[in-house]
């Protein structure tokens, strides 16, 4: 039987290369005895496979992500930049800021690469996986091989090749059986008459039984039920035929979603607020595959999970497929035979098993990866607004209160310095009983502490807080009130990093700790936090947790590397996020400085335990040290490059800062254009030192507003109700919308539906932290639907 591997070209089936052996065109072989004849021991030429695949890793990886980001004609440049990742394990920080002139693509093209490499590096796991598996069942044949270590195999195919190889059943099939029996030998003979044309075919069991030399005493309706199984078995596992099934279904193939019936008395209740439940709303949901948006496949599988929907991928009109197959394996003049009963049978089931095994395909690579994808660059795309807020500048000698609001307990209060340190803690009530303090208690401590913001979180209790202050803040002191989100600061508070920073203090009163601090420092507060509890994700909790932490930390550490890290006042929580370092690097840095002093000069790192020439040169340039031996240190240039900004600061002193005209007057030895970007960067470095990135683009990264006197006389409270005008600012923004933290008596995150946006109004210009009022200074909001906050 012959048969070949297709891939998709275009939206249509495109054949694979033959492999060419010994001058002659070979196919891959299906057949048991083939693949006993021609298995890669019996090869005199053949090497190790797992070697074969591992040699043209690089390579792999290096066409795979230019192929699918449409960077083919810039291969070569991949192909430096995935050598940096995958041979020198350099970090994307590194690579990106330090490397861009070598590798030669822009910092966004690299981004890219080194995203796309990841989902690459999984291809190769599989393909590593298939070659082990097939090696050790002896079914590997050179061939195969050769296809399997070509860049044109991808992951498909590597399925469809272990599906015809090394098919992984935990049971014993009916055609296992059938095959045990001794019935493989009619199969086979079935198969290939049946494919011969002829004028009139007269095959019937037993004429099937005798020319294939086989005797049984089942009856001929056994034999047939056995040589059929066999039969569909093998259809269904052939590459070729799981090839055209996958070409031929994949624009059939449908979503439908129907809810569980429920019999119980709970389940007949009403849901709250009288709206329908969202496992309700997807109630006879279909649609195609490619028309499902990410957040709705997202939310079936909530349902589903919760056992509420039933979920099916359906394939619509699959007669086509079917008597394709039959005109492919059923040749001419099959009428009343054997063949002409059994092969369609065959065929039936053959398709069947394909369809499950496809549905299942489907589910994973064309809705599961992609929305689960989608969730995660939603998530880290919010987190690094979050964590790029700038931060607030304060005069030393002043201070900041937090204050985490509260009711029974009342409002837990710190003061805390210009440096973050702690230096008071208090309490007051927003209504006061008897023996309790009330605001007055705050407004004391601002005065005593030299007091210039008051930092209120957004939880329970938080409008009645913040009215009351107003109320009791003499207006000379210029102290500010502000608002900020307080996601994360209940875990932080009862962990292991709260607890080694501040020893001794009551639990209640750390959240507050937190709160104060994110707006002096938002991404060294925030590196403290576990991501997924910062409060900006899409269906966070359902991720894979591997896969969205390994996310979060690139996205963090890029956050992080981006604005640089103090080495002599870091913590062990935010040096933990420099590339290169990690957890145990960061507690021995802090481990020395606490033992030797401050850093003087970068080169010190390198006394520190664990820190090589490799970890100091990828982390080297995104730490800091203010007032040390060397200059250069306080800025992002890298070690490497001190000689040529040595130069370029000689240059500036006598040709002036022109970009241009300064860089004529450089000398290097090495690539001209990896020269040129390098000079260029440690140019613009010299030029802005001391410019903070997060405040260049004050239009995405948003800090939190602050109200200075004449204060308001009181909130103007709206009515939570569907349909209310409501001021607020944005904690989260998705594909379907922004959800936005209201100023009501409640506290509540409303639904901004990207249907009622206004028209000059886009959801990529809305950013977490932006103000959303009813006067228009900012999109209204229409509130679609208001709950407590969640993912």
């Amino acid at each position: 039987m012959k048969r070949q591997f297709g891939h998709r070209v275009g939206g249509r089936l495109a054949k694979k290369p033959r492999l060419i052996e010994g001058g002659k065109s070979q196919r891959f072989p299906c057949d048991e005895k083939e693949r006993a004849c021609s298995s890669l021991g019996a090869s005199p030429t053949a090497t190790d496979p797992v070697e074969a695949v591992e040699e043209g890793r690089l390579q792999r990886l290096s066409q795979s992500c230019s192929r699918e980001l449409g960077l083919m004609p810039r291969v070569a440049e991949v192909g430096r930049a995935v050598k940096l990742f995958e041979s020198e394990e350099c970090t994307l920080p590194f690579v990106a800021r330090y490397r861009r002139g070598y590798v030669g693509l822009p910092e966004e093209d690299i981004l890219r690469v080194h995203k796309q490499l990841d989902r690459a590096r999984a291809v190769e796991e599989k393909r590593l996986k298939c070659v082990k598996s097939l090696a050790a069942r002896q079914a590997l044949d050179e061939p195969t091989l050769r296809y399997l270590c070509s860049s044109d195999c991808r992951a498909e195919d590597i399925a469809d090749i272990m599906a015809s190889r090394a098919p992984q059943t935990k049971r014993k099939t009916k055609a296992q059986a059938a095959i045990d029996a001794g019935f493989g030998a009619a199969a086979d003979l079935l198969l290939r008459t049946a494919r011969e044309a002829c004028s009139e075919c007269r095959m019937d069991v037993q004429r099937l039984l005798q020319r294939a030399e086989i005797e049984t005493s089942d009856g001929e309706a056994q034999v047939e039920a056995a040589v059929v199984a066999i039969v569909s078995y093998r259809l269904a596992h052939d590459q070729d035929v799981r090839c055209t099934c996958r070409t031929v279904l994949e624009s059939r193939a449908r979503l439908e979603v129907e809810a569980v019936v429920e019999t119980t008395a709970a389940a007949k209740k009403p849901p709250k607020g009288g709206s329908k439940a969202p496992q309700q709303s997807h109630d006879g949901f279909k649609r195609r595959l490619d028309k499902v948006k990410p957040h709705e496949w997202l939310a079936i599988k909530r349902g589903e999970a919760a056992k509420k929907l039933r979920v099916k991928i359906a394939f619509a009109d699959t007669n086509q497929l079917y008597d394709s197959l039959v005109g492919r394996y059923l040749g001419h003049g099959h009428a009343i035979c054997l063949c002409a009963k059994s092969i369609p049978a065959a065929i039936r089931k053959a398709v069947d098993t394909v369809e499950k095994s496809l549905a299942r395909e489907f589910r994973s690579e064309r809705l599961t990866v992609p929305s689960e994808d989608f969730a995660i660059k939603t998530f880290t795309d919010n987190v690094s607004v979050k964590l790029m807020c700038p931060p607030l500048r304060v005069e030393a000698s002043t201070a900041v209160v937090g204050v985490d609001p509260g009711y029974a307990h009342g409002n837990k209060c710190v003061v805390v310095t210009a440096t973050g340190d702690v230096v008071d803690t208090f309490k007051f009530w927003t209504h006061p009983k008897t023996g309790v303090p009330g605001p007055e208690e705050l407004a004391n401590k601002v005065s005593q502490w030299g007091g210039r913001l008051v930092v209120v979180g957004d939880g329970q209790g938080s409008h009645e807080a913040v009215g009351a202050i107003r109320k009791v803040l003499d207006p000379q002191l210029r102290a500010g009130i502000c608002v900020v989100d307080e996601c994360g600061a209940s875990v932080y508070s009862a962990g292991a990093v709260a607890t080694a920073e501040l020893p001794g203090m009551d639990i209640s009163f750390r959240g507050a700790v937190s709160i104060a601090r994110r707006v002096l420092d938002p991404i060294a507060e925030y590196v403290k936090l576990d991501p997924k509890n910062i409060g900006v994700g899409l269906f966070q909790h359902d991720m894979p947790p591997k896969r969205l932490d390994s996310a979060l930390a690139q996205s963090v550490q890029w956050c992080v590397c981006q604005v640089g890290v103090d080495l002599n006042t870091a913590s062990v929580p935010l040096l933990k996020y420099v590339a290169g370092l990690n957890a145990a690097t960061a507690t021995r840095i802090v481990e020395y400085r606490v033992a030797n002093g401050r850093f003087k000069c970068r080169e010190a790192l390198k006394k520190v335990k664990g820190i090589g020439a490799i970890v100091f040169q990828q982390a080297a340039g995104f730490v800091r040290i203010y007032g040390g031996t060397e200059p250069l240190d306080s800025t992002g240039i890298h070690p490497e490059s001190y000689d040529r900004a040595r130069q370029l600061k000689l240059l500036m002193s006598t040709h002036g800062e022109d970009l241009n005209s300064l860089l004529q007057y450089l000398t290097c030895d090495e690539d001209s254009e990896q020269a040129r970007t390098t000079s260029a960067e440690v140019l613009t470095e010299l030029v802005e030192a001391g410019k903070d990135v997060r405040l260049e683009h004050p239009e995405r990264y948003r800090p939190p507003e602050i109200e200075y006197p004449p204060y308001k006389a009181l909130c103007d409270n709206g009515v939570l109700e569907v349909g209310a005008n409501l001021e607020g600012s944005i904690q989260n923004v998705v594909s379907f919308g922004a959800f936005v933290h209201l100023k009501c008596e409640e506290s509540v995150t409303g639904l901004l539906h990207v249907s009622n946006l206004l028209p000059m109004i886009t959801l990529d210009s809305l950013t977490v932290n932006q103000r959303v009022s009813k006067d228009g200074a900012d999109p209204a909001a229409h509130v679609d639907h208001a709950q407590p906050p969640d993912d």
